[in-house]
């Protein structure tokens, strides 16, 4: 941010600094320089992204759950699990708007755990009323640059006691990924321990049977 004007405030300058910053971060590996043009639309973001971490601590983010129908028998088999941000003053903010932010500002891996989390207490609720569902996720490619996520996942899938095979998670990006073998490591780790869990399932059975 250039001090050309010589009534801007030391405040000022930070936050022209932190627009231009935020410009950058949305295609990852530029360089900006603030622009008047892009300050009203972009403070309003900016306000946005705060609000969204104080929603990612707090998780006042909802699941809706969308039904995957057998179109011969009209009976649902799968679930998707969709996240939703109903903001307290602006209202229900749309996915393509806070998702992008989210990925940005390093809060989409508390969303992803929070996301994965409900839905399978809520698989876990719905086969104990005897729905035998499976449920999808989507999970943000940013997210599988995290080593720990096999972990956590293969975490709540023991805690939830929902088979492994029951839970789809997917993965949907429109950018490339920065770091594609990091990516291709979490996937492989994340199938090995859904096979170690269906294992341990399966243990667990016959030993109740016996």
């Amino acid at each position: 941010a250039l001090s050309t004007d010589h009534e801007a405030t030391t405040e000022t300058m930070l936050q022209r600094a932190d627009i231009a910053l935020y410009l950058a971060k949305e295609n990852r590996g530029d360089v900006q320089v603030y622009r008047p043009e892009v300050d009203q639309n972009t403070v309003a973001r900016l306000s946005l992204m705060a609000d969204l971490h104080t929603a990612a601590v707090n998780q006042d983010f909802e699941l809706a759950f969308q039904p995957q129908i057998e179109t011969a028998t009209g009976r649902v088999v799968a679930l998707e699990a969709l996240m939703r941000w109903r903001h307290p003053t602006r209202g229900v903010i749309e996915p393509d708007v806070f998702i992008p932010l989210a990925e940005n500002s390093g809060a989409i891996r508390q969303m992803s755990q929070a996301a994965i989390e409900g839905a399978l207490v809520t698989l876990q609720r719905l086969r104990g009323e005897g729905h035998d569902l499976s449920m999808a996720v989507n999970l943000s490619a940013r997210v599988l640059s995290n080593l720990e996520v096999p972990a956590w996942v293969e975490q709540m899938l023991l805690e939830t006691s929902v088979p492994s095979a029951r839970l789809t998670i997917e993965v949907t990006e429109s950018t490339l990924i920065a770091d594609p073998q990091r990516a291709l490591r979490v996937l492989a780790e994340l199938r090995e321990r859904q096979q170690r869990v269906e294992l341990a399932a399966l243990h667990l059975l016959e030993l109740l049977a016996g």
